[in-house]
């Protein structure tokens, strides 16, 4: 007889700043976070993406996000985060690395639907940070399908 499942109580995150949020990322998808690397620019492509950056040989997409979370006046990104979307990545432009933390599952609730537009699909959870609002972030949502075969079609090499 098989035991119940083990219910995690908490998980793993990388914490940034981007704009006036306080993001976490899943840490089982960042591979690592750097200085700000070499962008170009690429049209047609949604505001919060600023373009095409290779990192070790790989060409992926950024994305500011701060501007995917509805700040489109932002500045362009200090440092990048290398997240995995499953079998691609993409550069997270984010204006500062705050650590890594372990986030208490109870204290994490969903999105609400009523705000579930297309910057929320890339927000999974809610929770708080030091009495601030820390949104958990989806690293399989952070770009749209049409959107990744528009930047990364062969024209659209770095």
């Amino acid at each position: 007889m098989r035991g119940a499942p083990i219910m995690r109580t908490s998980f793993e995150v990388l914490l940034c700043r981007a704009g006036v949020h306080y993001c976490a990322l899943p840490l089982s998808a960042v591979s690592e976070s750097m200085r700000r690397l070499e962008v170009r620019a690429i049209a047609p492509s949604p505001e919060f993406v600023e373009g095409l950056t290779l990192i070790r040989g790989v060409v992926m997409p950024v994305v500011n996000l701060a501007r995917l979370l509805g700040q489109l006046e932002s500045a362009p990104a200090v440092r990048f985060v290398h997240v995995r979307t499953g079998s691609r990545s993409v550069a997270v432009g984010v204006d500062e690395v705050v650590g890594v933390r372990s986030i208490e599952a109870a204290s994490a609730v969903e999105f609400p639907p009523l705000l579930s537009g297309v910057r929320g699909q890339s927000v999974d959870l809610l929770s708080t940070l030091d009495q601030e609002l820390l949104l958990v972030l989806s690293s399989a949502r952070l770009l749209p399908e049409v959107t990744w075969d528009t930047l990364l079609a062969p024209e659209a090499r770095v």
